[in-house]
């Protein structure tokens, strides 16, 4: 098993250290979707006409977040999108290996004739569309370009109240964990290839021009560093990850401390305590956490045991103590006496002291949004005593059997 994930998906290499057979269920269901997707037809003449014989690179999560990519461009193109695609322009070694999802958009682009560029008006009309595709092109992985990539559709998306903070918090923890040396030269050299493109493809048709105005003066914002979205600086969260990658916790609380013209700072850090939690107590999400608190202890047997993680980590406490602690008024005993889910807490609350009144902050938020009594009912049924195990998913998490999906209505 540890020479398949290394050669053909490196991407689940963390998850592996943490479950070998959550690795076996996620590659299983990347499979299950890979045959859903190829039963469409002309996805299927897309592989069958430029895959078929080739020698495919890059990974097998990214390889579907491709295929998943191109199948959603079919779809919103009415199938019209297919002649660009099995054109010979159209390089597809460069296609399956390049970092960036939107430059793979690009490079499809540069495939069409001139004046072809109009079957794509439905995409570059909606936004929610094209952030949409971006991310299926993405296959929910955030490494590098991909990450930022991620992280600028959905603060967008945020801002335009489209997706609600959760989800927004969700794709923050994965980004800051996964996404490794960034360099802001190369982010700015693929907008400017990008732009190189799509310039060169619309010159000479003004109705194409007109269509495309309006992603060409985002890009160019974008790679000045002065992409302002409804009075919201998003440059600003990129430059906080490029400036301060090393410190991947640390980063995560300066967002959420940028984010605070939009959404209140005791809300947003009693957010990100709370998904952190989710991630561990739901089993889907260790390896993000443990990247980003690598001296989290977590004395869990996965390879062994196949009870529910929040069913083991009740069982590390003495039942007095456990008791004891649920009939606590006090949230921050409640949090401290659990194990694993109190190391979290103490780390983060270590994390915030560069907010001021950073801790009070945790505990105002934790109250207001009662996620006391979701995690007493997690404990709960950890106990066998009632209460609801952690369910739902980890919004955009693309190595999941499920498709989850990227635009939460916020009420």
């Amino acid at each position: 098993m540890d020479d398949v994930i290394k050669n053909i998906e490196p991407e689940t290499i963390d998850f592996e250290k943490n479950n070998k057979k959550s690795v076996a269920r996620i590659f299983i269901g990347l499979v299950k979707k890979l045959i859903r997707m190829i039963r469409y037809n002309p996805l299927r003449t897309f592989i069958r006409e430029r895959i078929k014989n080739s020698i495919v690179y890059g990974g097998f999560t990214r390889i579907i977040g491709i295929f998943a990519g191109i199948t959603e461009l079919l779809r919103e193109t009415s199938g019209r999108i297919l002649r660009a695609l099995l054109s010979k322009t159209l390089s597809i070694p460069r296609l399956l290996v390049t970092r960036s999802s939107s430059l793979i958009l690009a490079l499809i682009l540069k495939s069409m004739k001139t004046g072809a560029s109009l079957v794509l008006a439905p995409i570059i009309r909606s936004p929610m569309t094209l952030y949409r595709l971006i991310h299926k092109f993405g296959g929910g992985v955030y490494k590098g370009l991909r990450g930022i990539e991620a992280l600028i559709g959905h603060l967008i998306l945020f801002v335009k109240r489209r997706i609600s903070l959760k989800s927004l918090i969700d794709i923050i923890i994965q980004v800051c964990a996964t996404i490794g040396k960034f360099q802001i030269n190369a982010f700015k050299k693929v907008i400017g290839l990008i732009l190189s493109i799509i310039k060169t493809v619309i010159r000479g048709n003004p109705i194409s021009r007109g269509l495309w105005n309006g992603i060409i003066n985002f890009l160019e914002k974008l790679k000045n560093g002065g992409l302002i979205i409804h009075k919201f600086n998003i440059s600003s969260i990129i430059d906080l990850i490029v400036k301060a990658q090393t410190l991947k916790l640390r980063v995560l609380i300066r967002i959420c401390k940028a984010l605070r013209s939009l959404i209140s700072i005791p809300k947003t850090i009693a957010m990100l305590f709370f998904r952190m939690v989710y991630f561990v107590v739901s089993g889907k999400g260790i390896a993000f956490v443990r990247r980003l608190l690598p001296n989290l202890h977590i004395n869990l047997d996965f390879s062994r045991s196949k009870e529910p993680v929040i069913v083991q980590i009740v069982k590390l406490m003495h039942p007095k103590n456990l008791v004891r602690s649920l009939m606590s008024l006090n949230i921050e005993k409640l949090i401290t006496s659990i194990p694993i889910i109190g190391n979290i807490y103490s780390t983060l609350i270590e994390t915030l002291q560069e907010i001021p009144a950073g801790k009070p902050d945790l505990i105002r938020g934790l109250k207001e949004d009662d996620l006391k009594n979701t995690l007493v009912s997690w404990v709960q049924y950890g106990m066998g005593q009632g209460g609801s195990s952690p369910t739902g998913e980890i919004c955009g998490m693309g190595l999941s059997d499920d498709e989850v999906p990227l635009i939460i209505e916020v009420p």
